[in-house]
């Protein structure tokens, strides 16, 4: 494309900006293309020069094709800005001027000043306009500029069937910030993945109490993918969350109060310690939400108030106990250490289960603490060589060589009187350490070594490479859930290959559905036991299970 002559095309712009002769200046402005660079810095130069109310409405025609033109937006995007700014009527003019026909270089302006009396201007514009990428700009315009009784108009675009123009009146309502807004954007969410992920965000950035209400009701969604993406906003949003959170613990909803509890530990707040202790005193009946409890308290700096606390070690369930353990053990002092003193001189069953509950869970500061009272000390080490997973037998096995307790290591089963028999090969995936935990002692008490899975790409990536014999897996969990992993596996492994079973506390038929239709084949609810995991095998995989 051929070239102007500059000297030429910057007389002419300099008389048409002295004559303000608008649709001559727009026209030789068409030409920006074929002027050299430096031409164009002096054209916009001059343009800075005249007068607002004409110079304005040529710099967004500029802006408005600065693609085209081969312009510097930023550049021209200032200098227009300067322009409304010194002169705002202006702006309020060329929004009104039927022969500007781009407008949304403007309306771009009107919100980021914040023009309020633009309002009335950009909706009637947003009302007749037919251009999408306009539209977007008066969306966007009217949620920065803020304004309630325009709320009507945005929510309206929350409905629009279009994503774009979706998106644009979730981030203006977003912009808005207050409860009616909220409310509009909470009750947008089911139809579209991606919009319910933009409406959390936004409920997120918002942060208002109401928002963070909000958020928490999706704990009890039976979307798993916005369930989980609910509580990830929640962790992310910390200690700003923790009072909604602890409210929760006032409801019957089980699900509700161990999602809730799952979070309150992954924030690590100091403060929720009290509200979940208050909780155990209530003594819910789930075993599954008293080790969720204890699983949060786990990891918790309790300071005062951990000798209550040890009842937790006569729970009923052993994976309540073992999470009992683990929280007791981050939480050591003299008064604990007296109080569990007692129960072990109860002797029999109780210190049997009490050892069993610390090793398995590996909390080391309560083993040692306990190491020479004698009847921890028989029971331990008669758990260790009978009923422990041969790396958690070398685990404490170098713990008391570190101590200097050789005697007492000298007693636990070396690895190749612990040598492991080649059968079924079990997978199980779970982001709590703990239920891996717990999965372990299980399933060595039914005489198999399991691979623990924390994190499911993981378990993907190693599932795909290594076939399995049977695979257990959560259903909430980060990054992918269970049946999104079960959906994945089924691509390479279709039913009848690899048994899986779903191991969830979610009673939702919904869940249960999706997760059959993405090739599950049976469930275990929490919390489980040996005997459910074996009947689970037998049922599942009976030529390789064992007797």
């Amino acid at each position: 494309m051929a070239e102007c002559n500059p000297k030429n095309f910057l007389d002419e712009l300099r008389y048409n900006i002295a004559k303000k002769d608008f649709i001559k200046a727009k026209f030789l402005l068409s030409h920006f293309p074929k002027v050299p660079e430096d031409a164009r810095k002096k054209a916009l130069f001059e343009l800075s020069r005249g007068e607002d109310d004409f110079a304005a409405p040529l710099l967004g025609c500029i802006l408005s094709r600065h693609e085209e033109m081969k312009v510097d937006y930023s550049q021209v995007h200032r200098l227009l800005l300067a322009k409304l700014l010194d002169y705002p009527d202006a702006l309020l003019e060329i929004l009104q001027n039927p022969a500007i026909t781009d407008k949304k270089p403007f309306v771009e302006i009107a919100g980021l000043i914040q023009c309020k009396p633009a309002l009335p201007l950009i909706a009637g514009i947003l009302r007749k306009s037919t251009d999408k990428d306009l539209n977007v700009a008066c969306i966007l315009a009217i949620g920065a500029i803020g304004d309630d009784a325009y709320i009507t108009t945005l929510t309206d675009f929350l409905y629009s069937g279009d994503r774009d123009l979706t998106s644009a009146a979730v981030e203006a309502l977003k912009e808005l910030g207050t409860d009616e807004a909220v409310e509009h954007l909470f009750g947008r969410l089911g139809t579209d993945q991606e919009i319910d992920k933009a409406i959390v965000d936004a409920l997120a950035e918002i942060q208002s109490r109401a928002a963070i209400e909000k958020i928490s009701e999706l704990l009890t969604s039976h979307d798993p993918y916005l369930r989980n993406y609910a509580k990830d906003k929640l962790v992310s949003l910390a200690a700003k969350a923790v009072p909604i959170l602890v409210e929760n613990l006032d409801s019957p909803d089980t699900d509700l109060l161990i999602h809730t509890l799952n979070i309150l530990a992954l924030i690590k707040d100091p403060g929720a310690a009290l509200h979940i202790r208050k909780f155990l005193f209530k003594r819910p009946e789930d075993p599954n939400v008293r080790f969720a409890a204890y699983e949060a308290l786990g990891e918790l700096p309790l300071k005062a108030g951990a000798f209550t606390l040890i009842e937790g070690l006569s729970d009923p369930d052993p994976s309540v106990r073992m999470a009992c353990a683990k929280a007791l053990n981050r939480n050591m002092d003299s008064t604990l250490v007296a109080g569990i003193e007692n129960l072990l001189e109860e002797g029999g069953e109780t210190a049997r289960s009490i050892a069993g509950s610390v090793i398995d869970s590996e909390s080391d500061g309560l083993f040692l603490a306990f190491l020479d009272h004698p009847t921890f000390q028989e029971a331990a080490l008669e758990h260790l060589a009978a009923r422990a997973p041969k790396d958690v037998v070398e685990h404490f096995a170098a713990l008391l060589e570190k101590e200097g307790r050789k005697d007492l290591a000298a007693r636990l089963p070396s690895g190749k009187d612990q040598e492991e028999e080649e059968g079924l090969k079990i997978f199980v995936v779970d982001d709590s350490r703990m239920i891996l935990k717990v999965f372990k002692s299980v399933l060595f008490k039914l005489g198999y070594t399991p691979r623990l899975f924390e994190f499911p790409q993981g378990a993907l990536e190693k599932i795909l490479e290594e076939k399995p014999d049977f695979l257990f897996t959560d259903l909430n969990m980060p990054g992918m859930n269970g049946v999104e992993l079960t959906a994945k596996v089924r691509e390479k492994y279709p039913k009848g290959e690899l048994p899986i079973v779903m191991v969830t506390t979610q009673q939702d038929q919904e869940d249960r559905e999706a997760a059959f239709q993405a090739g599950v084949d049976d469930f275990i609810s929490k919390p489980f036991t040996k005997e459910q995991i074996a009947r689970k095998i037998e049922e599942l995989a009976p030529q390789k299970a064992r007797a």
